[in-house]
């Protein structure tokens, strides 16, 4: 029997995932209890629930010999959140003691209204989070509220500080018809953050074209800048690479290609049906991009 929210394992494997979930657990002499894909934990008095779907993923990619380790280290992590979120807590009114934590995260999805997000494009947010030592945490839109600051330059601030992080590398892949892919990778939680500072990367608000981008996971990111009639293989390629690094994970985002000027993110729907795959490209991409350099010259 497969679980719902751990297809990648067999039941074999989904066992020995929670029994050593369960030893953790109870080495830490913490109350709990599991449940389909989550726990709920008793800390401090209070009841907390995680869900065990991005640690199970990142096990799943691990050699089983290491996963005792990589949960030790998970709970971690998770137990001493408690005390860094005391800490923020104290300091969250004061902008000035919180604004070097900002960063900007990337996820799959819709916007949620008590969190303070910005919709890139059909199925990709952008959700300003605090960077904590040993954590994650969005920024409530209650606590933004109050540092009297558009969401506008919080968001700038935020991805600004993305360079306080180590730079993630960008190597250059070569597909088919010499299409230049940019791949751009890294172990940073943030790195598909970087999709948003295309200008970072030689890519200029005002180029005429702009970059086809495709943003499968939060460790990785490709592009490719739109200079000809290369663009409809370009499209091809960023499809098929997304759709793999989407399914293999961890921390998926999106498995389609968007086309990306300045800040402004368009959506070019993918399928792939019976192994061909099938582009709708709005009309605006149509007439900016492909009646430009597809159409032959006169």
């Amino acid at each position: 029997m497969r679980a719902e929210w751990a297809p990648f394992f067999g039941e074999s494997d989904l066992r020995v995932f929670l029994t050593l979930v369960e030893s953790e657990l109870q080495t830490r002499g913490v109350p709990h209890e599991l449940a389909d894909g989550v726990v709920h934990l008793d800390v401090g008095g209070e009841r907390e629930s995680l869900g065990l779907g991005n640690l199970a993923e990142t096990c799943a990619e691990a050699p089983i010999e290491t996963w005792s380790q990589t949960i030790a280290r998970h709970f971690e992590l998770v137990f001493g959140r408690a005390v860094e979120e005391a800490e923020l807590e104290d300091a969250i009114a004061d902008f000035g003691r919180v604004a070097d934590r900002l960063r900007v995260r990337l996820h799959g999805g819709s916007s949620l209204d008590e969190q303070v997000t910005r919709t890139l494009s059909q199925g990709i947010v952008a959700n300003l989070v605090f960077d904590l030592p040993s954590s994650i945490r969005s920024v409530h839109r209650r606590e933004a509220d109050a540092w009297r600051a558009p969401d506008e330059a919080l968001f700038r601030h935020a991805l600004a500080n993305l360079d306080r992080e180590e730079a993630p590398e960008q190597t250059t892949l070569t597909g088919p018809d010499d299409v230049a892919i940019e791949v751009v990778g890294g172990e940073s939680y943030y790195v598909a953050a970087h999709a948003m500072r295309l200008r970072e990367r030689g890519v200029p608000d005002d180029h005429p074209y702009g970059a086809l981008v495709a943003v499968p996971a939060r460790h990785v990111f490709f592009f490719h800048v739109i200079e000809d009639a290369r663009v409809l293989a370009a499209v091809r390629s960023l499809a098929s690479l997304a759709t793999e690094a989407f399914r293999r994970g961890p921390g998926a985002i999106s498995d389609q290609v968007y086309w990306v000027r300045g800040d402004t993110w368009v959506h070019l729907p993918c399928t792939i049906e019976g192994g061909t795959l099938h582009v709708k490209p709005p009309p605006s991409f149509m007439k900016a991009v492909l009646e430009r350099v597809v159409a032959p010259k006169s």
